[in-house]
């Protein structure tokens, strides 16, 4: 299971090409014995996952056919185990990618794209690959706030996210080889997401103890999350971004001449306004510039052993200020996932207590 022990073949997505099967190594042999008869199947994965893990997704499968009354291994018979096959042109998209579909407020869900900045629709789920594009911010280039209604949202109270990979909400979250952290940030909206204004309010990385990535939790919850703005960030309106970044090619590092490799981001962003009495200052971060190439959680060996994970980019807010946010909850009830809690405010420093003077004796200073 050597990769280097092979050639890649180059093929397009959409256009035919021929597969044979033979049982053995002379092209003159038969395809199979006529008793061993059944389906056929064809599966994807990626390279660099060497067939390990959750990784395989089915792109083709022919079994019993009812009118000929016969299986696929009949059919290939006929053909002397010769077949032509289109691998389908959605594979990079539909196939792999995710996107922010939707909001639930109140057990009631939105309209896809709604309070979200407009889609690429023929890109709609593609990845960001270098992270110092502009792309990194939102994900769109209709940037117009204008555009988008404002999500009213109150700190403190619960509400759902829903990603996807397709325009139905019965399409999975990702495709599973795409493992890595969730995170979600918010910024002015009046900066329109321009400059130092990005500050992070939640993050999942790896959990060593069940071994999980972030996204793999999201797989088991269908793309379906529970979060809460925390109670001390102040009311207004905001860009809320999400993203997520999955690192199954992260192994190697991405470049102008190697785009294919780093990893793959997954941003998007929607419009909020915020009810709340907070008063935080949270430091602010520009995106992009969040990221590089090389930080240890963007180049990152998906396939080798690890028990750890450094999520990249800025620390959590909390972790700046010394404030103490509301729990921050990244998944369905029960899914044993225990939200990261701030560090407790510093306590006001008491005042020292005035020194009491003793009477008709030479005059001490000295404290209670």
């Amino acid at each position: 299971m050597d990769a280097k022990a092979t050639k890649n073949l180059t093929l397009t997505a959409g256009v035919k090409f021929g597969i044979l099967f033979r049982e053995n190594a002379k092209e003159q042999s038969r395809f199979i014995e006529e008793a061993h008869k059944g389906p056929v199947m064809i599966y994807l994965a990626p390279l660099a996952s060497n067939g390990e893990g959750d990784v395989w997704f089915k792109i083709f499968e022919k079994g019993y056919d009812t009118k000929a009354k016969k299986f696929y291994t009949e059919v290939l018979q006929d053909t002397r185990g010769a077949m032509d096959f289109t691998i389908p042109e959605d594979i990079p998209a539909v196939s792999a990618h995710t996107y922010l579909f939707r909001f639930n407020i109140d057990g009631k869900d939105t309209e896809r794209g709604e309070y979200i900045r407009p889609y690429r629709e023929s890109t709609v789920n593609s990845p960001v690959k270098d992270p110092m594009d502009k792309d990194l911010r939102c994900r769109t280039d209709k940037m117009d706030a204008k555009l988008t209604k404002n999500l009213t949202l109150t700190a403190g109270v619960k509400f759902g996210l829903e990603f996807h990979e397709g325009d139905e909400d019965t399409t999975r979250f990702i495709e599973p080889a795409h493992r890595g952290p969730g995170m979600i940030y918010l910024a002015p909206l009046e900066s329109n997401g321009e400059g130092p204004v990005w500050f992070k309010i939640f993050e999942k990385g790896y959990d060593p103890a069940t071994k999980l990535f972030y996204t793999q939790i999201l797989m088991k919850s269908k793309g379906k999350m529970e979060f809460t703005i925390p109670e001390d960030i102040p009311g207004g309106d905001y860009l809320m971004r999400t993203e997520f970044i999955a690192l199954h090619t992260a192994d190697k590092e991405y470049t102008a001449k190697s785009k294919n490799d780093g990893a793959e981001f997954f941003p998007n962003c929607a419009q909020i306004k915020l009810i709340s009495k907070g008063t935080a200052k949270p430091k602010g971060h520009e995106i992009p510039g969040i990221y590089t190439t090389k930080d240890p959680g963007i180049l990152f060996n998906l396939w080798d052993k690890y028990d750890s994970y450094v999520i990249p980019g800025p620390p959590l807010y909390s972790k700046e200020l010394g404030v103490n946010p509301v729990s921050q909850e990244g998944g369905n009830p029960g899914d044993g996932e225990t939200p990261e809690e701030g560090t407790n405010p510093p306590k006001k420093p008491t005042k020292p207590k005035k020194p009491c003077v003793r009477k008709n004796k030479k005059k001490r200073r000295h404290y209670k």
